[in-house]
């Protein structure tokens, strides 16, 4: 949204037709589609409505050489594209992304331990699939990005709270190994709700 829409009259339609030339002869893939979605009581400044229009004028020609991918969660983007009949038949392809289970979302958790020099023991990897059999269980929990978020906002920093509590900044293997007491006890996803899907029906 923050790339296509304007803060003056004239400005979304030239924003979203400068991303459009950009993306000819490839892709044009717009994340979260759904909040281009008009918006009552805007009336004119709705530039959403702008951006919608442009977007459609292009589709319609012939020769336009690109795809376009709008993606967001299933229901809002099934609302956008109610909203709009023109935009409902030039989007006849869709596709909705399943959520990972539990041990997908250890296989990405484990893949940035890896790649970022980390090692985890079997105490801490049991408690951490515990907290990701949990997520699951929660709509709208996050997916990919709640590995990534439960890593970078309580799992490292624990840890490193943890070591410095030590005083020990020596030992190599202490500084990259993740320990049980690293893993929080109480489930983040139980304090917050993340949206997911990047795909709709």
């Amino acid at each position: 949204r923050e790339s296509m829409l304007g803060q003056y009259i004239g400005e979304t339609e030239k924003r979203t037709k400068d991303l459009i030339d950009k993306a000819k002869g490839g892709i044009l893939f717009i994340d979260e589609a759904y909040s281009l979605m008009p918006r009552g009581g805007e009336g004119d400044r709705d530039f959403g409505r702008h951006a919608i229009d442009t977007l459609m004028t292009i589709l319609s020609e012939p020769d336009n050489d690109l795809i376009v991918i709008m993606a967001g969660y299933t229901d809002k983007m099934e609302a956008l594209l109610d909203s709009n009949p023109g935009l409902n038949s030039r989007f006849p392809i869709r596709y909705e992304f399943p959520d990972y289970t539990p041990t997908e979302l250890m296989d990405i958790a484990m893949l940035y331990f890896d790649t970022n020099r980390y090692c985890i023991d079997d105490e801490a990897k049991r408690l951490l699939q515990h907290l990701f059999d949990e997520a699951v269980a929660v709509p709208n929990f996050g997916n990919g990005r709640y590995v990534k978020t439960l890593i970078e906002n309580s799992i490292l920093p624990n840890m490193g709270q943890r070591i410095a509590a030590t005083g020990d900044f020596d030992d190599v293997d202490m500084l990259s190994k993740i320990e049980a007491a690293d893993i929080p006890t109480e489930n983040p996803i139980k304090r917050c709700s993340i949206q997911h899907r990047i795909g709709f029906r």
